[in-house]
């Protein structure tokens, strides 16, 4: 068919390019180049005469006077099911790649446990609150959970009994925040939450609703005769427009009010630089 038809085009290129995504580099490799070797002896043997160039286009062998339809036809007939499979393929290999891409960029910044975004992903987006509060001047608080006697339940129960305090968890915290609101899950029952467009009174309010959720609620498990129930300790520390903070710096005062809280008897709430909470109901 010539050296320069379109379909040893498509063959010379979309073939190898398809096989190394298929069958890895070595194998298409070695038979790529043998297939260039052969080519280049049949290009050698149709310089010097001994062969016919593009016999496929040539003139009719009957007629002599016009070109070969059939011959024609038949290249691009088997040219459109080559054209149509390498692209499908490609279609198939680009879905696959971006789906392992999307599962990878997914476990490196999502707690595989709970579902919530890991502590690299909470901090970044945590930076990016922090700088939209400043330009907008609008407010930002940020609370630090711990689950109380978290220990306990582990050392009692098991740390399948953990586990499935620590995914209700994350859905009472999805189903009582807003969907602008940023939750991660920063270590083994500590949670982070980022509240933007929230002042001092409105982290309050939230934070009563999360905490209230978490009392009511009660986790069944399999081989435990009764559901058990949990509390946490929320330390909360409210962004000041008129001081350069760093996230790391607000979360760490986030967590000295977090350390107030359970000074206080646990199950409270505590904000930075007070020590006003909420106190400890009673029975608990």
């Amino acid at each position: 068919i010539g050296l320069y038809n379109p379909m040893l085009g498509l063959v010379l290129v979309g073939g190898p390019l398809t096989g190394f995504a298929l069958f890895g580099i070595p194998r298409v490799a070695i038979n790529f180049t043998l297939c260039l070797f052969l080519l280049f002896v049949i290009v050698s043997l149709s310089i010097s005469g001994k062969i016919e160039y593009a016999p496929l286009f040539k003139a009719d062998p009957v007629t002599k006077l016009y070109q070969s339809s059939y011959w024609i036809l038949s290249v691009v007939g088997a040219s459109v099911p080559f054209v149509t499979t390498m692209f499908v393929f490609t279609l198939v290999l680009l879905g696959r790649l971006q789906f392992r891409e999307a599962q990878m960029h997914a476990r490196a910044v999502t707690d595989a446990l709970t579902g919530l975004s890991n502590r690299r992903a909470l901090f970044e987006q945590l930076e990016y609150e922090m700088a939209r509060a400043r330009r907008t001047d609008s407010p930002l608080s940020v609370c630090l959970l711990d689950l109380d006697y978290f220990k306990k339940i582990n050392d009692s129960h098991g740390h399948a009994a953990g586990d499935a305090v620590l995914c209700a968890v994350a859905d009472l915290l999805r189903e009582n925040l807003r969907d602008t609101d940023r939750i991660g899950r920063i270590g083994g029952e500590e949670f982070l939450l980022v509240l933007p467009d929230t002042d001092r009174a409105g982290a309050r309010t939230v934070i009563e609703r999360c905490q209230q959720s978490f009392r009511a609620h009660r986790v069944t498990v399999a081989g435990l005769s009764s559901p058990l129930r949990f509390t946490a300790s929320f330390g909360i520390a409210c962004m000041e427009q008129d001081v350069e903070l760093e996230e790391a710096l607000l979360v760490a005062r986030a967590d000295e009010a977090l350390y107030i809280a359970k000074e206080q008897g646990r199950d409270c709430i505590a904000f930075w630089g007070t020590a006003q909470s909420s106190p400890l109901p009673e029975g608990a």
